[in-house]
């Protein structure tokens, strides 16, 4: 049987084409692109539930990369495409695949500046390695890692050697996993997002926190050079549920310092005030970090009377997403000034605002204040997520409807969250009134508005869903409203969609 002829690449009326299996059957190029479009990756890296214990990676990642390592095997042309693509969201599911990656790079310069997305989304283990003989590390954990294959990086490189030095890298000393991840940021300089846990976390072992700690310490000058990261814009932090907050806060200090950050993600513990003692400590107290548009966190823990520092520290907020942990929300006057005195300090910036909280599908404790100020002055707001709770309190909530008066003009998309139960009041009357009024004020304020939706908790969805879709999403289509009752689990898939998003930059 005579062989098949190999793919071939053609020039026909200005575009390149491939021979598939005979010279009368060919795809254009400009399909063979698309095809490696749909091929990418897509969503969350990691669910909102994962945490370093139980990691939830979206399969897709992985797939993905089979599939495009796949395609570079068929021809030389469609290597010269699907190599990009190979290469520029790379997600690294163990320590042996960063210990090959960073051979690989190091070995082929021009993979460096495809790389624009990378993601560790498991543990960075402690132990060290031995570049050169790999002793023990080769023959007791991972005997596939040839020994010989370390002394043939070119570590011989000048520019490259200066860079692994600064990290503590070389073909005869031990190095950490840390520093092998140092080297690899330090060395691409188109990456735009990075995503890992932190911090390193072995399972059944009580953490340990020196290596991230001084990894980030690392990205400080004269360690790695203040050209590394220079392109990054995406940062996305998944911390250890148990971790104190400051290990991480150094980290996020230490890459704001060194980069030029548009969108920051952080899941789990973070705290502002925490965020201005590591500034302190650094002696860099007055640094805003001008560059940051996006900040999103979920399961916050703080107080939000340390929002009072949101302007001040981050002057340039587009979009603000906090994610309370339960309903523990500290009720005191000081919580609702400095959220007040924050959120009004970024009146002029802040498009986008969602404060919301778990449910313990507990009540509301009675008699509480509206937490959320009276946001009329935020000229620039356009899409608001929040709770009843936080908009109305549970002290006179028929009253405080009012506050749906006072909403911006600029207001573009409401989604209201109602969560928990309620021993103080009836929840469907307050419903029918709630969009009752912000309906007629569709008409006499919010004239942009275009999408509200009421998010509730599973029995008062059964109980008031299509009586309210019923209703209400006539009156608000006359108004040229899109109106949707939805649960509190559909609401949160919605909500946390653009968490860890790291194919997304490119």
């Amino acid at each position: 049987m005579s062989e098949p002829e190999p793919s071939a690449v053609h020039e026909s009326s200005g575009r390149q084409e491939l021979s598939v299996s005979s010279p009368t059957q060919r795809l254009p190029r400009e399909l063979v692109v698309d095809v490696l479009e749909h091929l990418r990756p897509s969503g969350s890296l990691t669910t909102v539930e994962s945490n370093c214990h139980y990691p939830e990676v979206e399969e897709s990642f992985f797939t993905s990369r089979s599939s495009f390592a796949s395609l570079c095997l068929t021809s030389k042309w469609m290597h010269s495409l699907a190599l990009e693509y190979l290469y520029r969201t790379v997600v690294l599911a163990n320590n042996l695949e960063l210990l090959h990656f960073f051979r690989t790079i190091s070995n082929n310069a021009s993979l460096r500046s495809m790389l624009t997305s990378f993601a560790w989304p498991v543990v960075l283990d402690i132990d060290e390695v031995e570049f050169d003989g790999l002793d023990v590390f080769v023959t007791e954990v991972y005997p596939d890692l040839d020994p010989q294959s370390w002394a043939a990086i070119a570590w011989h490189n000048q520019e490259d050697a200066q860079k692994y030095k600064r990290m503590g890298l070389s073909s005869s000393i031990k190095a950490a996993y840390w520093q092998v991840l140092g080297g690899i940021f330090s060395t691409a300089p188109n990456l735009k997002s990075i995503f890992f846990f932190h911090p390193n976390h072995r399972i059944g072992m009580m953490p340990c926190y020196p290596g991230y700690e001084m990894f980030m310490g690392l990205l400080m000058p004269p360690w790695v050079p203040k050209t590394a990261l220079q392109q990054l814009r995406t940062i996305a932090l998944e911390t250890w549920p148990g971790l104190p907050s400051h290990f991480l806060t150094r980290s996020l200090v230490a890459l704001l310092l060194n980069s030029p950050i548009h969108r920051v993600e952080v899941k789990f513990r973070h705290s502002l005030d925490e965020y201005r003692e590591a500034l302190k400590e650094w002696d860099v107290s007055d640094f805003s970090a001008e560059s940051v548009r996006e900040l999103f966190i979920i399961d916050v823990w703080s107080d939000p009377a340390e929002l009072v520092h949101i302007g001040t520290l981050f002057p340039n907020l587009t979009s603000l997403e906090l994610d309370y942990a339960s309903d523990w929300i500290p009720l005191n006057k000081d919580a609702i000034e400095g959220l007040s005195e924050g959120l009004l300090s970024l009146s002029g910036t802040l498009e986008g605002l969602s404060l919301t909280c778990h449910s313990l599908e507990r009540p509301n404790p009675e008699n509480a204040e509206p937490i959320l100020p009276d946001l009329g002055n935020m000229k620039a707001l356009k899409h608001l997520t929040t709770t009843f709770f936080w908009l109305f309190g549970t002290k006179e909530i028929v009253k405080e409807l009012e506050r749906l008066d006072t909403l911006p003009p600029t207001l573009i998309s409401l989604r209201l969250l109602d969560l928990n139960r309620h021993d103080s009041w009836e929840a469907e009357p307050v419903y029918d009134q709630a969009l009752t009024r912000l309906e007629e004020n569709c008409t006499l304020r919010l004239c942009n508005l275009k999408y509200v939706v009421l998010v509730l908790g599973t029995s008062y969805f059964d109980a008031n869903a299509v009586t309210l879709t019923a209703k209400f999403t006539k009156l608000f289509a006359l108004r040229g409203v899109a109106f949707r009752v939805i649960t509190t689990e559909m609401s949160r898939g919605e909500t946390f969609t653009s968490w860890a998003n790291i194919d997304s930059v490119n």
